[in-house]
């Protein structure tokens, strides 16, 4: 089976920033009919994004899933584009960030502002009354950065290993955990669990459809399963991790589309 590993980190936050910006960046209008998106980070900083819906292209920029970005003419579910920026020196996905949030406002005048409104979400809360956890988490002792310095790894064991049947983790925080569960049941999932600091963790499910392509907050692409076999997704939550989801309505940041324009002549 492959797995893709990757450092989940903390969502980037919705409110405004000053942002560093692309040293050089192109963008076109990509009327080639085809629905493949590709999107690389190249060796020296070269980012690309070929044939990506403007819509996603936000959502990648404020690491995003749909249901937390509001507002918009109609054309930025149609309209593709080709980006590439240059930018020296970053080395991860997190160095990118900061660059898409300049690049939407530079070039296609992006303005938005962040709101509460309170939309059906999932909350993730012990199983059992006495608070013990299922066999398959336990507190962790590894020693994990909340981010790891430009350009460098972490230790594996900070790493989290993501396919659409399986999650495994040696150090991650409540936060990343339900990052990836938002991915996975595409919806919004909260931390109502209490629960603090490290924890390994080691999940398989059935999945019922393949992952979503679009990133949770602060996590990268994920790779497609080779295989499955196991319970569903919520009854491997509860009965390998010894947690709950429920349905509720709660309040959370949305980010609002106040402005967007289609961009300038490189």
């Amino acid at each position: 089976m492959y797995v893709a590993a990757f450092l989940v980190t903390f969502a980037v936050p919705l409110a405004a920033q000053q942002a560093p910006s692309f040293e050089v960046a192109s963008v076109k209008r990509n009327q080639s009919g085809d629905t493949r998106v590709k999107q690389t980070l190249q060796p020296g900083g070269c980012y690309e994004a070929i044939n990506i819906l403007l819509r996603t292209l936000i959502m990648r920029a404020y690491r995003l899933l749909e249901f937390r970005l509001s507002g918009g003419p109609d054309w930025i579910d149609t309209e593709r584009y080709d980006i590439i920026g240059l930018a020296p020196g970053a080395a991860t996905s997190d160095d990118i960030t900061p660059r898409l949030q300049s690049l939407l406002a530079d070039r296609f005048k992006l303005m938005t502002h962040v709101e509460k409104r309170e939309i059906p979400v999932l909350r993730l809360v012990l199983a059992r009354k006495d608070g013990r956890l299922g066999p398959k988490l336990r507190q962790s002792t590894a020693d994990c950065p909340l981010l790891a310095p430009p350009g460098t790894r972490p230790p594996a064991a900070c790493l989290m290993k993501l396919t659409s049947a399986s999650l495994v983790t040696g150090g991650s925080r409540m936060i990343n955990l339900v990052n990836a569960f938002s991915q996975i049941m595409q919806k919004m999932v909260v931390d109502r669990t209490g629960l603090d600091g490290l924890f390994e963790a080691e999940l398989r499910w059935t999945p019922d459809v393949p992952l979503a392509p679009g990133a949770p907050p602060g996590a990268p692409e994920t790779a497609q399963a080779d295989d499955s076999g196991g319970p569903s997704f919520t009854t491997a939550i509860r009965e390998q991790l010894g947690l709950r989801l429920e349905n509720r309505r709660d309040s959370v940041d949305v980010l609002v589309i106040d402005r967007i324009e289609h961009p300038g002549e490189n």
